[in-house]
């Protein structure tokens, strides 16, 4: 979600915008410590299957279901993007492309398309997702 306009319901705002503030700050971090050793990568893997979404009371579309990838190959892609000095790096070639196409397409068409392939919250979620959701930087010098 760092990277496209959000659906008009408000359970996404506050998730969209940590998604896109870690994007933000892990390029910044990645910038003002490489002068000393450190690099920063952010890792922006998509929707992943780690029990987010039932903590936070989401229900899925089909399609983000089709496309929700493993945990263990979105890490193991992380860990190589930070041994290798990238800023960041996007899980998936379905996410790359997302990513790309947003630079393509008007906002009202990403929201549009995020309201219809992003599922729903149930009563009451709003809060859970709000205290769950969290960062996905990694830090090596």
């Amino acid at each position: 979600m760092a990277f496209q306009a959000v659906p008009s319901y408000a359970a996404y705002a506050a998730y969209a915008a940590t998604k896109a503030y870690v994007l933000a700050l892990g390029e910044a971090l990645h910038n003002e410590l490489r002068l000393h050793g450190v690099v920063v990568t952010t890792l922006c893997p998509g929707h992943t299957a780690t029990g987010f979404d039932e903590a936070a009371g989401a229900t899925t579309s089909a399609l983000l279901r089709l496309l929700t990838m493993k945990p263990r190959p979105v890490a193991d892609s992380g860990i190589r993007a930070l041994l290798q000095g990238k800023v960041m790096v996007i899980e998936g070639l379905s996410n790359a492309l997302v990513a790309f196409s947003n630079r393509l397409t008007p906002r009202s068409m990403q929201r549009a398309t995020m309201k219809r392939t992003s599922g729903r919250l149930t009563p009451g979620a709003l809060a859970r997702r709000a205290h769950l959701t969290s960062g996905g930087s990694y830090c090596s010098r």
